[in-house]
Parts: C-alpha cells; sequence; structure tokens
C-alpha cells in the first residue's frame, strides 16, 4: 500500500468541492487524477499533499495518517514527494542549474561537488545535459516542463505529484513529457500522481485511474478497462475530448 484515501471531503463555503472519496493509489505507477476542469481534480491533489486540509476523511501514506503528523513528521515526508507544477514555476532569476539544485540546497546537506553532480544527472535524464547555465526565459515550453521534472526527482523522491504536464504544449511535445513520465516512474519506482484532463495521455500512460465529477469519484479503473467502461458520464468525458479511441495504443 502507497497512498490511500478514505471519505475525502472539501468545501468552500457552501460550495461542496470533494465529496465522500476514497482512491488506492498504486505502488510504482502511474495514477492519473482525471475530469473536467472545476471538476476538485486539483483541489483533491492539494489535500494529498497538505497545501489543503480536507473537511473530512482519512489520508495514508504507507499506512501512516498524514493527517495526524507533527510539523517534524511533515517535513520528513515532504521530502519525499516530487512536484510539477502546471506553469513549470521555475525561478526566472535562477540558471536552470540552480533551479534543480534549489531542493538539494533547502533540504540536504550534500557538499556543492555533490549538488552539482547530482543536478548533472538530473538534467541528463530528462535530456538536457549541458543545460546548467541557461536561464529559463532561454527555454521552450517543453524544456521548461523538463526543468521542472528534473527539479521534482532531484530528491529521488518516492512519490511524484504532476499537476497538468502537458498544458500549454503541442502534441508531439505532450507526448514526449508523457513518456518521460512514465519512464522515470518505471526506472525510480515512483507511485507517481498526474492531474490532467488530456485524454489522449491518459490513455497512452495512464496505468490506475480515477474519474471525479461535481466532486464525486465516478469511475475507477485501468486505461484497457475504459473503452467498455459502463458509465455514460466518463464516456461523454471522452467524446468531449475529441480522441478516438481507436486509435490509442493501450
Amino acid at each position: 500500500m502507497s497512498i490511500l484515501i478514505k471519505g475525502i471531503c472539501k468545501s468552500f463555503g457552501e460550495q461542496k468541492v470533494l465529496q465522500d472519496i476514497d482512491f488506492e493509489f498504486a505502488d510504482s505507477s502511474v495514477n492519473m487524477i482525471i475530469g473536467a476542469s472545476g471538476s476538485g481534480k486539483t483541489v483533491l491533489a492539494k489535500c494529498i499533499v497538505g497545501l489543503l486540509k480536507p473537511d473530512k476523511g482519512e489520508i495514508y501514506y504507507d499506512g501512516v495518517d498524514f493527517l495526524k503528523l507533527n510539523e517534524k513528521e511533515l517535513r520528513l515526508l515532504r521530502r519525499k514527494i516530487g512536484m510539477l507544477f502546471q506553469s513549470s514555476a521555475l525561478f526566472d532569476s535562477k540558471t536552470v542549474g540552480e533551479n534543480v539544485a534549489f531542493p538539494l540546497e533547502m533540504f540536504t546537506k550534500m557538499s556543492k561537488n555533490e549538488i552539482k553532480d547530482r543536478v548533472a544527472f538530473c538534467l541528463e535524464r530528462v535530456n538536457l545535459p549541458g543545460t546548467e547555465s541557461k536561464y529559463p526565459s532561454e527555454l521552450s515550453g517543453g524544456m521548461k516542463k523538463r526543468v521542472g521534472i528534473a527539479r521534482a526527482i532531484a530528491l529521488n523522491p518516492k512519490y511524484l505529484f504532476c499537476d497538468e504536464p502537458n498544458s500549454g504544449l503541442d502534441p508531439k511535445t505532450a507526448e514526449v513529457i508523457d513518456h518521460l513520465i512514465e519512464d522515470i516512474t518505471d526506472e525510480f519506482k515512483t507511485t507517481t500522481i498526474v492531474i490532467s484532463h488530456d485524454i489522449k495521455s491518459v490513455l497512452t500512460i495512464g496505468d490506475k485511474i480515477l474519474f471525479i465529477s461535481k466532486g464525486r469519484k465516478e469511475w475507477e479503473g485501468t486505461r484497457q478497462e475504459i473503452p467498455s467502461a459502463n458509465n455514460a458520464t466518463l464516456q461523454d468525458f471522452i467524446k468531449t475530448s475529441g480522441v478516438n479511441l481507436q486509435v490509442i495504443r493501450y
């Protein structure tokens, strides 16, 4: 068991955003939280990593009750979590190398040479070797996403969260990012959670999928099960995406 959520509820004022959501994320796999804009998927992810506190429910990391951890325990757990933000969230005033080094400087006692080596390794892993001295303004959207991934894996996380990793990318670049996430998940055995509304991405790399609609869990399963899923809300969601299920390789 890796991450388990039970009965998660979250409201903002009178608006119920999440209602009684249960799900168990698969270890060493690409888990995807999918749904239309406003469905509650990003709020759920924020609850899981502690950026928001649910009104009700339980969250467990490897059997440990996340919501009952003290500050010291939370800090230790968060060192095991890598985050790829939707906008990449790179520091414009820092070089690529400094961006990737940031979590290492913040959370480890590694020497400068050790940090330099780790930064080089992470950039090599995302196919951006030798870019340490470049600035984010010199990079394409896809390159920024890859730098974001390099920074997210710098601490060798056990859990990797990716918020809309294909947002703003052309289809070819989006495919590159998909397969990079898939490869890193397999290589480092991370429990990866991807928040997405990109059906093509879901059908390409999603090992286990949670579909949310209007704050409720509508369906869960594998990408192979989606075409035959007996859920009208899910099938409507796929139809509105414009993706042809017949041309996707599972």
